[in-house]
């Protein structure tokens, strides 16, 4: 159920790259579970971003790492938001993500005496309703370029992705924070892949999108189809996604239609 605002604290604005804003947050509100949800804002296959993409994946997860050891009293749990692309990375955004896992385990399951215990999520690519008209989630990219009938270019569309539903997302997170392990990497999705083209095919039939589709192919546009295995989810967390990818899809196509009127 949706937080009420009387139970919001206001936020802060900042910035992860900035050490001294996770401080000033991490003061201000003195977290027992801190949840490092910062990511790059461009598709993770696009290459000219991948030095934004190591600032904010990487510096920003040393940032929150260095401020959960210095602020006092510290955060109890860590609970990192990492990618399905971690596992085997092929790009920037799957390598970043990777360095990331690595540097947290290198700091906090080697030293459990610093008292705080991680656990990393690996997502599949996560969509749903955002107040946001650009989401850079593949379905949330198509569903708002298709519905208003934008022409739209994509690579590798026999690839399968794990489409994980929002509401599911939050789910796992609050799960998460009754782990026990010093530190634990799991992945949480559906566990049954889509292939890219017959997504857009849903699309075209919910959106009568009247656009041109391309379909295209470039060995350099690293895309790889990546579906979570949900069985340590399963067993760990007791996590099974609940959300339906076809009545999601169209909710959403719905809101986004009522949205651009």
């Amino acid at each position: 159920k949706p937080l009420k605002k009387k139970n919001l604290l206001p936020p802060i604005s900042g910035n992860v790259r900035n050490y001294y804003d996770l401080v000033r947050a991490m003061e201000r509100f003195v977290p027992d579970v801190v949840f490092h949800l910062a990511a790059p804002p461009a598709r993770p296959e696009t290459f000219g971003n991948f030095r934004e993409c190591a600032e904010i994946n990487y510096f920003g997860t040393a940032n929150v790492a260095q401020a959960c050891m210095t602020v006092a009293p510290q955060p109890s749990k860590l609970i990192f938001a990492s990618s399905l692309s971690a596992a085997n990375p092929q790009a920037h955004h799957g390598i970043s993500k990777r360095a990331c896992e690595d540097l947290l385990e290198s700091i906090f399951d080697r030293f459990p005496e610093l008292g705080v215990k991680v656990v990393v999520l690996r997502f599949a690519e996560i969509y749903g309703d955002s107040p946001s008209f650009t989401s850079t989630a593949l379905v949330n990219f198509l569903v708002g370029n298709m519905v208003v009938g934008n022409n739209v270019s994509l690579f590798s569309v026999e690839e399968q992705l794990d489409n994980l539903h929002v509401s599911d997302a939050v789910e796992a997170c609050v799960l998460a924070m009754g782990l026990k392990e010093q530190f634990v990497t799991l992945d949480i999705g559906t566990g049954k892949g889509i292939t890219i083209q017959n997504v857009v095919e849903k699309l075209k039939d919910l959106t009568k999108h009247q656009g041109q589709l391309r379909y295209l192919e470039n060995d350099k546009v690293p895309i790889a189809s990546l579906i979570a295995n949900t069985e340590k989810a399963k067993n760990l967390l007791g996590f099974t996604a609940q959300a339906d990818f076809d009545t999601e899809l169209k909710s959403l196509v719905n809101k986004r239609k009522r949205k651009s009127r």
